[in-house]
């Protein structure tokens, strides 16, 4: 019995998985992205300096440098995402949201954030029924829903530093043929990720007198900012689903990246609109399972942190191994209204390779630019306080396989 429900159980992820495997672990959509902006980045996430309410998701820290400038924020998707929808309806589906609070406190250089989000991914699995060996026998509608608590914060102190916490609640429901019938097996657990980063303002620092004159009060002005951010997430206890002997390790992970932003802004009586923004940000992330092999048997064990990262060879030559997966991303502003990103990961020696690629628009940069002709105060308010970013083009493509295009909003 043990052995058909281990077959139903990796049929239920086995597709899924292949987005972005981790070797031999159960629940692999904990390592997935709920951030539908990083989709199309590659599914970077260790060091995140634009504004995005998901980013913290794979680095909690995210979360304590973006309180420094954003009080309230919430993305979603405007409807359910089917993914890999070559496979058939519902093979599997995507709801997600999240929202974040942050505070700078005034005359002061500590900020703080607390973040909220939630994700469900729904699975449709057919199985085989091993008296009759009839397939498909029966369609089971399988789950994972996950609810993640976040908490950052920030320090500056010529640079800026942030420590994030996260807590992920999750419950998994599986199920399988049995000699009793078919029976769902659910399973309720958590797990938690740990981050640190810190960004260095160059521009903020080195080049705050340095600009161009245009003509009249109008100038432009260098922007320059690295990041390095490092986190360790879904650290928890193995879980089982019928024999505490047969228990599965979760796919914990350690990330390192870095951040290079580039960028002009246009200054205009005091008034400032970014003309354009560039990011490179590269993450090396390191799967720390082991596999360990016995006469009889084999062992599924956790590894310490930097256990298979090789800095040179994963960060500067951005290539890939059978152990860690490089995650590539770039992303374009222009005048705060219009974004673009492309990015890719790869990993297996560079025998699967991942690309994809997003489109979005702001209402930020079209405020800013008409309150920097009219000079009207409310106008200005709303433009500092108040923007809608939409993400209207999303494409994942791994080898034949694509993701279904996909619509987010970000306020």
């Amino acid at each position: 019995m043990k052995s058909i429900f281990a077959k139903i159980l990796l049929t239920a992820f086995l597709i899924s998985v292949q987005l972005i495997a981790q070797e031999k672990s159960t629940v692999p959509v904990l390592a997935l992205s709920q951030s539908t902006q990083l989709y199309g980045m590659g599914q970077v996430g260790s060091a995140i300096t634009f504004n995005d309410p998901s980013a913290f998701y794979h680095n909690p820290a995210n979360l304590g440098f973006q309180s420094r400038e954003i009080n309230f924020a919430s993305s979603f998707l405007t409807k359910e995402v089917e993914w890999l929808g070559d496979f058939g309806k519902g093979f599997p589906s995507l709801k997600t949201e999240s929202f974040m609070l942050g505070y700078k406190f005034k005359g002061n250089p500590i900020s703080i954030g607390f973040a909220h989000s939630k994700a469900r991914y729904d699975f449709q699995t057919e199985l085989w029924n091993p008296n009759t060996l009839l397939y498909p026998y029966y369609y089971a509608e399988n789950f994972t829903k996950i609810n993640t608590y976040s908490i950052g914060i920030s320090y500056e102190y010529y640079a800026i530093f942030s420590l994030g916490f996260s807590n992920k609640v999750f419950e998994n429901s599986l199920g399988g043929y049995t000699e009793s019938g078919w029976r769902p097996y659910n399973r309720t657990s958590s797990a938690q990720d740990y981050g640190v980063m810190a960004v260095l303002p160059i521009s903020k620092l080195w080049l705050e007198n340095y600009n161009w004159n245009l003509q009249n009060d109008l100038k432009l002005k260098p922007l320059a900012n690295f990041s390095i951010g490092i986190s360790v997430l879904n650290c928890g206890e193995k879980i089982y689903y019928i024999d505490q002997a047969a228990s599965d390790p979760i796919p914990k992970s350690a990330r390192f990246g870095y951040n290079i932003n580039l960028g002009l802004d246009l200054d205009y009586n005091d008034q400032k609109l970014n003309a354009i923004n560039y990011f490179f940000i590269a993450d090396a992330e390191d799967i720390l399972i082991e596999q360990r092999d016995t006469n009889l048997d084999y062992q599924i064990e956790y590894q310490n942190i930097l256990s298979d990262l090789k800095p040179f060879e994963n960060l500067i030559q951005l290539k890939g191994t059978d152990r860690i997966i490089v995650h590539k991303s770039n992303r374009l502003e222009l005048f705060e209204s219009l974004y673009l990103t492309w990015g890719s990961y790869n990993w297996r020696e560079q025998k699967m390779d991942v690309t994809s690629s997003g489109l979005g628009v702001s209402s930020n940069g079209l405020l800013k630019a008409i309150n920097m002709i009219i000079r009207n105060d409310l106008i200005q308010f709303i433009s500092n306080h108040f923007a809608i970013d939409m993400l209207i083009r999303l494409a994942l493509k791994e080898q034949n396989t694509k993701l279904n295009f996909r619509q987010s909003i970000c306020i």
